[in-house]
């Protein structure tokens, strides 16, 4: 556990020892007048070890439901309209790839859209995201489950089968890469069009959307990065709404 933004050290059982915080964020709103922003930095280039874990940092929408105010992921399950088959993602995002750390040649990262749904009678939960865009590793290639140009860069299902998780290049399906361009870069995910493919691929069982309707629990949104990088995100214009039928 660390807080955003604190003085306080990591640590996780693959670090031999507790390394400085990696999280920052803090809201920006331009000169004058504009929409406020969010921006997300993870910046780990200062630890010594560069065999580090998968460092993650992103927004989530999150809604507190029950007596002792546990954090599910986004809607009220009993009373929310929205359908999963027919959520839209809309966002503006901007990335930053700032520096890497001393002789960390293998360090990757890779920026994420997502949507999490669980379903009740199958009882499992399933996260599909995009890898808009990826720092590349020096040494070698960048890993195909951290690909942004593969169709389905990763498709698994812990050992458990309480989860499964599909992971898709985002430029194989139209998305705009990020850190390419100048600026923002606006997102637009048709979710229905998503599912409705995959199902068709065979990459996701009809049964993911067997509750009527099923709901979508969370949305994400970014950096996760493998080895010592400084990375940034910045975000405006979130939204996740339902498409009529």
């Amino acid at each position: 556990m660390v807080r955003v933004g604190s003085n306080q050290t990591f640590g996780h059982p693959q670090l031999p020892t507790r390394e400085p915080n990696p999280f920052f964020f803090q809201w920006l709103r331009p000169m004058g007048s504009g929409p406020l922003s969010a921006r997300l930095q993870v910046d780990n280039t200062s630890w010594r070890n560069g065999h580090t874990p998968n460092i993650y940092m992103g927004l989530h929408f999150n809604t507190p439901r029950g007596d002792r105010l546990f954090y599910f992921g986004g809607m009220d399950i009993e009373n929310e309209y929205m359908h999963t088959d027919r959520a839209f993602t809309e966002i503006h995002i901007r990335a930053t790839h700032l520096g890497r750390g001393p002789r960390d040649d293998a360090a990757s990262a890779r920026f994420v859209v997502g949507i999490v749904w669980s379903s009740i009678l199958g009882g499992r939960s399933y996260d599909i995201e995009f890898n808009l865009d990826n720092v590349e590793p020096q040494a070698g290639s960048v890993s195909p489950a951290w690909s942004a140009s593969l169709p389905v860069a990763r498709n698994e299902t812990d050992p458990g089968g309480a989860a499964q998780y599909v992971y898709l290049g985002g430029q194989a399906w139209g998305l705009p890469p990020l850190l390419s361009a100048n600026g923002f870069v606006e997102v637009r995910v048709p979710w229905r069009h998503v599912i409705q493919k995959l199902i068709q691929m065979g990459q996701l069982s009809p049964d993911s959307l067997a509750d009527r309707p099923a709901r979508p629990l969370t949305f994400i949104v970014g950096i996760e990065q493998l080895g010592r990088l400084d990375n940034e995100l910045e975000v405006r214009g979130l939204a996740l709404f339902d498409v009529a039928p």
